[in-house]
């Protein structure tokens, strides 16, 4: 009994460890399809597709596109 719980904690880690390294490499591959300047990729995005409203100084209503 105690080897199948060892068992499936290992199943569970591998699975885990081998889920994340598909993400970095699917987010590796965007990054180098995106070609953004250095200063963006270290940014920290802020807002994305969000409305945006101000009345001063000038009445202002729109949608943002990103914000970093």
């Amino acid at each position: 009994m105690d080897q199948l719980i060892v068992a499936f904690i290992v199943l569970l880690v591998l699975g885990y460890w081998y889920w994340r390294q598909r993400q970095q490499g699917e987010r590796g591959r965007w990054e180098a399809h995106e070609n953004r300047p250095a200063l963006l990729r270290q940014a920290r995005l802020l807002m994305s597709e969000k409305p945006i409203r101000c009345r001063k100084p000038v009445p202002l209503h729109r949608r943002v596109d990103q914000v970093y």
